[in-house]
């Protein structure tokens, strides 16, 4: 009897130990989209290319607020900032790895059940009755591999989730990157101007003192100076919230404000001065390269699984299990036991419908994110196309003539016929064209950046 008892219980602690081996969840680590967005931001995040390397916690990004940014700051050390050190990366990060916990969690098989029951003898010489018995649920062997594929396609919608976020963050940062570098040749442009202007007012009031010019003449050349110096204080105030905003990002919140931007991304180049792709082309690359778009799939497959598993699910819970008995007598017996749920009350039809419903709830949010996705591509797109015209045209129309006029204002002083203060007025009006031009390309840039946001993807030769 004892070898038959010992027989039992191997072959109940065997069955737990075939459905454990057979349902182990097998996720990817978190650090395998670092692929993705390094190929998608020109970038390769230090969290993920090293398994050893610790995300940013919350700890460092308190102790890197007040850590200066270097200075000059090249784009591509603010992109690798953006996904090293923000604090919106150690937000996802830390999110997915509780979505890694939660999925590897609801993988594992269930736990076996010990029944166990016994006594102390009250009774001298008096026998005391044991009971044991292990039951396994062996319907987890038709549920559990569906489980399991319910947390795989949880966690790869979360990471494609992480990277899709990662990806538009890094393009912000490059968005304000270049914003800043435009405003601080902005900035330059309007103090010159401010300069200009002052020195045309006095000129103005010396040539009032003698009769040379008349109080209309000084009047119009204060009011350019004071419009100069507003357009300094408001290039000024601009640079310094794009410089804050990107300061933000980068999870810089008290660092110091005083420095510049240094040279471009090489990565970044073919998308902002590139030829814009085709629609049609970029639409068709889209649809299998965007990350949320693939995300929403991934969440619509875990919808399916979940379906599916109602379905199984129809049929309650069955759970086998082995034992052994000694009574008062001190006889010993092994067996054998079932417990089934019998479906009498609830079939569960109602479970197999509500998870019909959310799967077609997902699917309808993943067609939702598609069409959203496209529609912010041909918007952005259109704009791209609109900003890249505008910009020609003002290249063409208001700084080519401006920079003409200089010209031919020096060669009139170098040949005499000329004063220097025509000279002076020709460089304002340069440095103002400058300045209008500047704004069309901070457009454009900003513009062609949003159709790298769209499309999802930086560098790749179908990229815009």
């Amino acid at each position: 009897m004892a070898t038959n008892t010992h027989t039992l219980h191997c072959c109940a602690l065997g069955a737990c130990v075939v459905l454990a081996s057979c349902a182990a969840p097998q996720l990817s680590p978190v650090h395998s989209v670092a692929g993705e967005i390094a190929s998608r931001t020109g970038v390769n995040p230090a969290w993920g290319g090293d398994a050893s390397t610790a995300a940013p916690t919350s700890a460092t990004i308190r102790a890197d607020a007040a850590t200066p940014l270097p200075t000059p700051l090249d784009e591509g050390q603010a992109v690798a900032l953006a996904l090293n050190a923000s604090p919106e990366i150690a937000r996802l990060l830390a999110e997915s790895a509780a979505l890694r916990a939660e999925a590897l969690d609801d993988a594992s098989p269930m736990n076996p059940t010990l029944n166990f029951t016994s006594g102390v003898p009250l009774t001298p010489g008096a026998i005391v009755p044991i009971f044991a018995m292990v039951m396994v649920q062996l319907d987890e062997l038709w549920k559990q591999p569906i489980r399991s594929d319910i947390a795989r396609d949880s966690y790869e919608a979360a990471l494609l989730s992480l990277a899709s976020e990662a990806v538009a963050l890094a393009t912000k940062a490059r968005t304000l990157w270049h914003e800043i570098a435009l405003l601080e040749a902005q900035a330059d442009s309007a103090a010159v101007t401010r300069d200009l202007t002052e020195q045309l007012l006095a000129w103005q009031r010396e040539r009032f003192a003698v009769g040379e010019a008349d109080g209309e003449m000084v009047a119009k050349a204060r009011m350019e100076s004071a419009e100069a110096h507003h357009t300094d204080e408001r290039t000024r105030q601009l640079l310094s919230e794009s410089r804050l905003s990107l300061m933000g990002v980068l999870g810089r919140a008290e660092a110091p404000e005083d420095w510049r931007v240094g040279a471009e991304d090489p990565a970044s180049a073919r998308a902002l001065h590139g030829e814009i792709a085709s629609e049609a082309a970029a639409l068709r690359e889209m649809a299998q390269l965007r990350l949320d778009v693939r995300a929403a799939n991934a969440r619509m497959k875990a919808a399916q699984s979940r379906w599916i598993l109602a379905q199984r699910s129809r049929v309650g819970k069955i759970e086998i299990g082995a034992g052994w008995e000694r009574d008062m007598e001190d006889m010993s017996a092994a067996g054998v036991a079932a417990l089934v749920e019998l479906p009498i009350f609830n079939d569960g039809s109602h479970r197999i419908a509500k998870a019909a419903a959310e799967y077609e709830v997902a699917a309808i949010a993943a067609e939702t994110t598609r069409q959203t996705a496209l529609i912010e591509l041909r918007t952005a797109l259109a704009k791209a196309r609109a900003t890249q015209a505008m910009h020609g045209v003002g290249v063409d129309s208001t700084l080519a003539p401006a920079s003409e006029s200089v010209t031919r204002a020096q060669a009139a002083l170098e040949a005499g016929e000329g004063a220097r203060r025509d000279v002076a007025s020709a460089e304002r009006g340069f440095h103002q064209a400058s300045m209008v031009v500047n704004d069309l390309e901070r457009d454009r840039r900003r513009a062609r950046l949003d159709l790298v946001r769209a499309t999802g993807f930086l560098s790749a030769e179908v990229s815009p």
